[in-house]
């Protein structure tokens, strides 16, 4: 404020304080009455839900053609109807003031980006028409697509946080303006610059972050699996592995995993995680680039290496990792309504990274039913063998968690 008199001076100052102190208490006063504060959060809200569900380029590497808006992620007539309900399955989803609820969603709508072109869509025909992946290219176009899921999420958060960024700028501007002219009618106001905002600054980490996290994706693992898928051959860091049981969710997303040296320094990796339930058990894929192959190794063979181990490290994906996740209804609504109201409160408030376990099991009856068929072997009964033994390829590769019974 140049070119004022000190009495005009000394007002705005008390205008600006008061407007500030107001500010720093609630952030949200820069909206207006609740009616309002409100309307902007559903306008937030809506715009991005119909922003998600345009057309956008297609994910293969090189296409210029639209996508399709409903390429699924998870094969929808295969896992996703596996634990269907009425047509139904739940996901966590997030709502007003960041609280976590469960959400029917219909199987229509389930685990849907838009991701591919007609064209490229048929790249998964044939194992969506077998339901099962029966072959390395199978496998690898799964995880191809579930990449390219999260690569088309990151981006459309990225725009939206920049959107969102903007108009809070401009109404956070506007409210400081108001208040100062509410002071001083005729006060010539060119521009507003305003210094640590801690919710602008948490805006413009959550864009840079995620702007080196897509330029990571897209120079590894994403290159590494159209090159494979392109030549049909190609090694990568990746591992299916299968399992007897039967676990009543689907999944596909990303974690981090964080490891840390003998000799001072952190090593991280980006772990793409899907979990896809079949009528004879379940598939899980793990999977990153090459360049962190010896960490995803690492992190399959002493953290995902029995039974018991895998079921706790999914369901720490569910709660700590994910929220792209569906489960049958009645597997969740079973829980009971007090552990069911502190994993929805860790989904929202703990964030850690892979190799983490939840307090808390998800899958009770399945954990119940793998309890007894363990206590029935003779790994059990000779009190001292190994439960599971865990028969691996040189990976990457496929392995098998056999099924335990009596011997």
């Amino acid at each position: 404020m140049t070119n004022i008199d000190k009495k005009t001076s000394d007002i705005l100052n008390r205008a600006l304080d008061d407007a500030m102190e107001s500010f720093e208490r609630d952030h949200t006063v820069i909206y207006g009455p609740e009616t309002v504060k409100l309307k902007t959060y559903f306008d937030f809200v809506a715009r991005a839900d119909r922003s998600w569900k345009k057309s956008k380029q297609c994910a293969f590497q090189g296409c210029t053609n639209e996508s399709i808006v409903r390429s699924h992620t998870i094969q929808k007539s295969g896992p996703l109807a596996l634990f269907a309900e009425n047509g139904h399955l739940l996901q966590p989803s997030l709502i007003q003031n960041d609280g976590m609820i469960m959400k029917l969603i219909g199987l229509q709508n389930a685990s849907v980006f838009p991701g591919f072109c007609e064209e490229h869509e048929e790249l998964f025909a044939r194992f969506e028409r077998t339901k099962t992946l029966q072959t390395p290219s199978d496998i690898a176009l799964q995880c191809f697509r579930m990449v390219c899921r999260e690569l088309v999420r990151l981006q459309h958060e990225s725009n939206h946080f920049k959107l969102i960024l903007d108009e809070y700028i401009q109404f956070r501007n506007n409210y400081i303006k108001a208040k100062l002219l509410e002071a001083k009618a005729d006060l010539k106001i060119s521009a507003i610059t305003l210094t640590g905002d801690a919710v602008e600054t948490t805006f413009i980490e959550r864009i840079k972050s995620h702007t080196a996290l897509i330029a990571n994706v897209s120079s590894g693992i994403y290159k590494d699996l159209n090159a494979a898928i392109r030549s049909g051959d190609g090694e990568l860091a990746l591992f299916h592995i299968d399992i007897p049981d039967i676990l009543p969710v689907c999944l596909s997303g990303l974690g981090t995993l964080q490891m840390t040296e003998e000799k001072p320094g952190l090593l991280e990796a980006t772990l793409f995680l899907g979990v896809l339930p079949s009528p004879k058990g379940t598939e899980v894929i793990v999977a990153t680039d090459h360049g962190n192959k010896k960490l995803l190794e690492y992190y399959v063979y002493n953290c995902l290496d029995s039974r018991f181990a895998l079921l706790s490290a999914i369901e720490s994906w569910m709660i700590y990792q994910t929220d792209h996740w569906f489960i049958k209804p009645s597997e969740w609504n079973i829980l009971p309504m007090q552990k069911r109201e502190t994993l929805l409160r860790l989904m929202r408030d703990d964030h850690t990274t892979l190799g983490h376990e939840c307090p808390l099991s998800v899958f009770d009856s399945t954990r119940k039913k793998m309890l007894n068929i363990f206590e029935t072997s003779q790994e059990y009964i000779n009190n001292g063998e190994r439960a599971v033994e865990v028969q691996r390829n040189s990976p990457p590769g496929s392995k098998r968690i056999p099924q335990l019974g009596p011997n």
